[in-house]
């Protein structure tokens, strides 16, 4: 059986992270190859997808999502399942969670929309708060994400008349104990959790991303943060291959930053036995 690893044309022959899986499912006899999306490829000659690393699709949305419809017409399995890849690329996702778990407070605004003085007004006032985040709606690595103060008000309000321009933005308040606690990003498989690491900001920073200085480090989950992100992926429908719920732990207790069903770095090298987890769940869903 021949599986496709789907990723991009700036990792084409997969991250290092991915690879570490590859060869237990070879010893089942799956075979592993790249699919660069962004490449014409024969996905016929293969048997099951796994979305991996097509880490530059907010820059090619829109071939992104034409290739998505493409790959419908197939008859082999793919994980995640497209329409849950097709929910998940949109960050709009996490205002469906505010009424049962904890997330930042967070404004969607739609490409195109008009955006007064007055809404940026109203939102601090309602909110109560003095910084907000300003990130697009579908983006990667903390592409055009932007942490402003109050004083800032004609800076945000800019941003979000040029960023709107061809694309949704979401505004968030920003959660303080990033800078100091980071995100802890836990992994599942077939939404079992299996292990978990924690991304704290450089100095300055509020960013967690490698990109940004970030450091990225095994750790170890309380029940409260286990329980929670357990409970979320009881509401998605799809059985999920890998997930990874990335959450902030607070005063109030865990709150979800992002959560990531497409092609999340699960962080195989950071924990012992992980790949071979990975491989084991990969084996579960195609047997």
């Amino acid at each position: 059986m021949k599986i496709g690893f789907v990723t991009s044309e700036e990792d084409p022959n997969l991250v290092k992270d991915d690879r570490l899986a590859i060869p237990f499912l070879k010893k089942h006899g799956y075979s592993v190859s790249p699919l660069v999306w962004d490449h014409i490829s024969d996905v016929s000659q293969f048997d099951a997808l796994i979305f991996r690393s097509c880490w530059n699709y907010h820059r090619k949305f829109t071939a992104f999502q034409i290739w998505l419809q493409e790959l419908r017409q197939l008859k082999i399995p793919i994980f995640n399942s497209l329409n849950t890849i097709a929910w998940n690329l949109n960050k709009k996702h996490i205002i469906e969670f505010e009424n049962t778990f904890a997330v930042p407070k967070t404004k969607l605004v739609e490409r195109h929309a008009s955006f007064s003085p007055q809404n940026l007004e109203e939102i601090f006032d309602l909110w109560k708060v003095d910084q907000l985040v300003i990130k697009p709606a579908v983006s990667l690595n903390g592409h055009d994400t932007y942490l402003l103060n109050k004083s800032e008000s004609v800076k945000i309000e800019k941003l979000i008349l040029d960023l709107t321009q061809d694309r949704d933005l979401l505004i968030q308040e920003f959660i303080p104990e990033i800078r100091t606690k980071g995100e802890v990003s836990l992994v599942f498989f077939n939404k079992k959790f299996n292990h978990a690491v924690r991304k704290v900001p450089a100095k300055n920073e509020f960013r967690v991303h490698s990109e940004y200085g970030g450091t990225r480090t095994s750790t170890i989950t309380s029940p409260e943060a286990t329980a929670y992100a357990t409970a979320l992926l009881k509401q998605i429908p799809d059985n999920l291959l890998f997930a990874r719920v990335d959450i902030v732990e607070a005063k109030k207790g865990p709150i979800l930053i992002e959560l990531e069903l497409t092609d999340p770095t699960l962080y195989l090298a950071t924990s012992d036995g992980a790949a071979k987890q990975f491989a084991s769940a990969i084996l579960d869903v195609l047997s």
